[in-house]
């Protein structure tokens, strides 16, 4: 059984988001659909790997699989000074041996792809992100 859990992410103190940075416009879409240059983003239990960890400001495609055993999915939340934003970017759970391509315009900043997923296991919740599925990305000035 799986529930999503931003729980540790929640009991992070957040940081107000910056006013001048884009309006969020994350899309979804499927894996074929990927441009060349997309950033290969893979998640197995419990990592989360990223092609490049420095990116240019702007439009961006992260081409994300699933190659564990378990479902997980790929949450963009800004990251300053030990503290978490507001989500940019997720997508829904994705199967093993599947994925897709989010793609959404980032501002300059960090960022932590991470899978909020939790499971159920012996009758305990385990947060997938507390286990270590998480990544750093810097975004530079475009």
């Amino acid at each position: 059984m799986l529930a999503a859990s931003a729980g540790a992410l929640v009991a992070a103190a957040c940081f107000s988001s910056d006013p001048a940075a884009p309006e969020p416009d994350p899309h979804v879409l499927p894996g074929a659909w990927a441009r060349p240059g997309a950033v290969a983003v893979s998640a197995t239990e419990y990592q989360v790997r990223v092609a490049r960890s420095s990116l240019p400001a702007g439009r961006v495609q992260f081409a994300f699989t699933n190659d564990g055993v378990e479902p997980h999915e790929l949450t963009i939340v800004p990251y300053r000074d030990g503290r978490y934003g507001t989500p940019v970017a997720d997508t829904e759970f994705f199967e093993p041996g599947t994925g897709g391509v989010l793609e959404v315009t980032l501002a300059p900043g960090r960022y932590r792809l991470v899978c909020l997923l939790s499971t159920v296991a012996n009758g305990t919740v385990e947060s997938h992100f507390s286990r270590g599925m998480s990544a750093d990305v810097q975004v530079t000035g475009s």
